[in-house]
């Protein structure tokens, strides 16, 4: 993989975790704003970062089934790789297979 990608992969993900942060706070720090009537630019951006952590909610459980998905199959995979690949085998055991 090529050193931009990585970086651009680095920048992305810092991106997705950066914007409902800073999101959050920002309704936080102004929630108790004096309001200047219908076209308030700060309610305007409150509904903005609103949006941006709905959306973030909605990608963030996607990532979490794809997680989950991906560790269960791979312990399956795990557990079923060393049942069948142990090295038992019935002549390994010393089993006498009579009629």
């Amino acid at each position: 993989m090529n050193i931009s990608k990585k970086i651009l992969a680095l920048v992305l993900c810092i991106a997705l975790l950066f914007v409902p942060v800073v999101s959050f706070f920002y309704i936080a720090g102004h929630i108790n704003h004096e309001c200047t009537g219908q076209d308030c630019p700060i309610c305007t951006q409150i509904d903005v970062s609103k949006h941006n952590i709905d959306n973030s909610k909605a990608f963030y459980i996607a990532a979490l089934y794809v997680l989950i998905v991906a560790v269960t199959t791979a312990s399956i995979c795990s557990a079923v790789d060393i049942i069948c690949h142990s090295g038992i085998t019935l002549i390994s055991l010393k089993v006498e297979l009579l009629n």
